[in-house]
């Protein structure tokens, strides 16, 4: 169609080496999200529109550009809502890329993006009334999203409240434990799960919640699981620290669930890596 043969026009008209890079981008991601929005039951042009977002949003962050994100989101939601498992993973990616523009989103907007990730995550989680089976593939881009609405947990839990936020947690807890017992592993969904829940240890209230649905042992078995990555190790380390910096109880019960022995090798496996030390 027109439509989609202008999408591609767009997406390799945009090209960082020009000196109006920002000026392009801003029009190829306008162009996009009309596109996106006249044609929201169409498959083939929603998935060709993901692409043009996500690239546009890629190369703007690879030259430092900021642009306003707030336009194309919506309807990328909408259509995610309409299209369903078709393009769900497209539209995940796109909203991830999106968001590593570190554009602030309005109020509904972030919480219109929270509580549609939780419901597309829990659609394919496999642990949910759906009947679906597990996809990893669309729980880790939704964990992802998930990492960056809560790149600045305070606001973030001012703007969602704490009902949405307990969602959140409940949903990613609930993962970890899933994969743990049998999905297997999958190291960027422990990885974006536990920067959620590090992102989220600091903020009151927010580390009772994860403490009542089995954060401890979640964190704990999932370092274990994930010995030779030391990604998951230094985030797994400091959701540690922080939790036991508020109570005696927290300590031993970290110490009763082998979190100690957990840290101890850790410190051995990663010795020569600072960060995790």
């Amino acid at each position: 169609s027109m439509a989609a043969k202008s999408l591609y026009i767009i997406v390799a008209s945009v090209d960082t080496r020009k000196p109006d890079f920002p000026q392009y981008a801003a029009l190829g991601l306008e162009f996009t999200q009309k596109v996106i929005k006249t044609f929201p039951t169409d498959t083939s042009i929603q998935k060709i529109g993901c692409f043009s977002a996500r690239k546009i949003a890629t190369l703007a962050q690879k030259s430092n550009t900021s642009l306003d994100i707030s336009s194309v989101m919506l309807p990328i939601l909408d259509a995610q809502s309409l299209l369903g498992v078709q393009i769900q993973k497209d539209s995940l990616d796109t909203i991830w890329a999106l968001m590593g523009m570190k554009w602030e989103l309005r109020p509904k907007e972030l919480r219109e993006l929270t509580v549609c990730t939780v419901e597309t995550v829990k659609m394919n989680s496999g642990i949910s009334s759906s009947g679906r089976s597990f996809r990893g593939d669309v729980v880790t881009s939704g964990m992802a999203v998930f990492a960056d609405i809560f790149a600045e947990p305070v606001l973030a839990v001012r703007v969602l409240g704490m009902q949405k936020v307990e969602r959140v947690i409940e949903l990613v807890l609930s993962l970890i434990y899933a994969c743990l017992d049998k999905f297997g592993n999958h190291p960027f969904i422990f990885s974006f799960g536990f920067s959620v829940l590090q992102r989220l240890c600091n903020v009151n209230d927010c580390h009772n919640l994860i403490l009542r649905f089995g954060g401890i042992v979640a964190v704990i078995d999932g370092m274990t699981a994930n010995g030779g990555n030391a990604n998951i190790q230094e985030k797994g380390c400091n959701i540690l620290r922080r939790l036991a910096a508020y109570h005696l109880e927290i300590k031993l019960t970290i110490v009763e669930s082998d979190g100690v022995d957990a840290v101890l090798n850790n410190m051995m496996t990663h010795s020569a890596n600072e960060a995790v030390i």
